[in-house]
């Protein structure tokens, strides 16, 4: 279904529904067809992942109350992670388009104050109450298993392939469970991939997955990454707008802390960040600004005015709450550095090209044993 700027899908026994806005499908815009590609190619991998491989405590549901479940970071965390993988090894993705989805999926993750305040495996037990229920202040005490389930899937990759020298990879891990719960039909019981990769393994990787799950803490991410050939790099964002991914020419200045709309009066604030200079200066969600300094301001001229306060300097947010005019003083900081973008390194040697090349096109001795595995009498 195409609608004006719907974005989402749900799987079904035997089939999918799945919501876009008309101009992915309008070929206007190659990064949001792309887009589009990406929410198909999720919804067509649960056909294995969630429709074949079911959860056990999802599947022994009565449907009538709550069912709690601490590894949806297995059936969309993983789903996540391989749907852009899976457009990159079809050859519909350069390395370096999917690389900058890597990176805007970082960079969403480092601007949540939550994720060190809860882990994926709470993001996944919270489902029913939160995540489904967005509010104002969701991001400075939550993540979400998608988001963060993407890329702590990718650390369990990158981990096994590198331990392994490439003998074992995420792959080899979904081959095993199509081997032993997809084919079969048996549930896959909860916490029991993890006990795959121990089996697979071994118990020091498996820990520190374990770790990973429940850590309210970054991903070892850069030092993966950096085995790989690829360089991880960090910096303030350019504008309201950046989404990160890529590097840019010019970066922001100053630092409110807030994330605001567009407003006939102003500027509406949509989102204020724990312990930012705008939360220093009592602003809230849902303030309109309407002047700094006494000049008027607009969503557009905010970043601007910003730009141009000096160093360490105090100024003066005139704004309405509940229809009241209202003052505030505020002194914007350095912006933090939390947008992240990759870039593949080209002096690497053989065998770390090799390792990448493996990665990113699925190749090597990991993927084709997977492939094997989810063939039928594994030939």
């Amino acid at each position: 279904m195409a609608s004006t700027d719907g974005y989402g899908g749900l799987e079904h026994r035997a089939s999918s529904a799945l919501l876009c806005a008309r101009d992915d499908l309008s070929g206007r815009n190659e990064d949001h067809y792309r887009r589009f590609l990406g929410l198909a190619s999720h919804e067509y991998f649960h056909g294995w992942l969630v429709q074949a491989i079911r959860p056990a405590v999802l599947g022994a549901s009565a449907l009538d109350r709550e069912v709690l479940t601490r590894d949806l970071w297995v059936f969309e965390g993983i789903t996540s992670y391989y749907d852009d993988l899976c457009l990159r090894r079809a050859g519909l993705t350069t390395p370096a388009q999917y690389l900058c989805g890597v990176g805007k999926e970082l960079t969403r993750l480092l601007r949540r104050p939550g994720r060190f305040l809860q882990s994926v495996a709470e993001s996944s037990e919270d489902a029913w109450i939160r995540l489904y229920h967005p509010h104002v202040n969701s991001a400075n005490f939550e993540i979400s298993y998608y988001n963060k389930g993407a890329l702590l899937a990718l650390c369990l990759d990158l981990s096994l392939r590198l331990e392994s020298a490439g003998a074992l990879s995420l792959d080899t891990v979904l081959g095993r469970l199509w081997q032993d719960y997809g084919r079969t039909g048996i549930p896959l019981p909860e916490g029991q991939c993890v006990g795959i990769v121990e089996d697979l393994a071994g118990s020091a990787l498996a820990g520190r997955l374990q770790d990973w799950i429940t850590a309210r803490t970054d991903l070892p991410l850069p030092a993966l990454l950096a085995e790989m050939g690829i360089a991880l790099s960090l910096r303030a964002a350019s504008g309201p707008q950046d989404e990160g991914g890529q590097p840019a020419e010019k970066t922001l200045r100053a630092w409110l802390g807030a994330q605001w709309l567009p407003h006939a009066l102003g500027v509406q604030l949509r989102h204020v960040q724990t312990d930012s200079p705008a939360e220093q200066a009592g602003l809230s969600p849902d303030d309109i600004l309407v002047a700094l300094d006494g000049v008027r301001t607009t969503a557009e001229q905010l970043p601007e005015q910003l730009d141009a306060v000096p160093e360490g300097a105090a100024l003066r947010i005139q704004f309405f709450r509940d229809d009241i005019l209202r003052e505030t003083r505020v002194t914007p900081t350095a912006p933090p550095r939390d947008t992240a973008w990759l870039e593949l390194l080209e002096d690497v040697d053989d065998v770390v090209l090799a390792r990448r090349r493996a990665w990113l096109e699925g190749t090597g001795a990991a993927s084709e044993t997977s492939r094997c595995a989810s063939l039928p009498d594994g030939g």
